[in-house]
């Protein structure tokens, strides 16, 4: 199964994984993003903290922003 998904996302956490998952467009996420074995990400991420698997894809830019207190 193949996804293929073009948009801007913002949430409190995101997972990005599983072959042929393509997430195309930019994410903000409060949380930390992950982008699991053969998952594929191509945007510029704003987060907190990011985990990018071996094997994963990823193209971008990354903004790792502070927590809010």
């Amino acid at each position: 199964v193949s996804v293929n998904v073009s948009m801007a996302l913002r949430s409190l956490a995101q997972v990005v994984g599983g072959p042929g998952t393509i997430l195309q467009g930019d994410v903000d996420a409060s949380q930390k993003i992950t982008i699991k074995k053969d998952g594929s990400l191509v945007g510029n991420i704003k987060t907190t903290g990011i985990v990018i698997d071996d094997d994963a894809y990823f193209k971008g830019s990354i903004d790792i922003v502070r927590k809010e207190a």
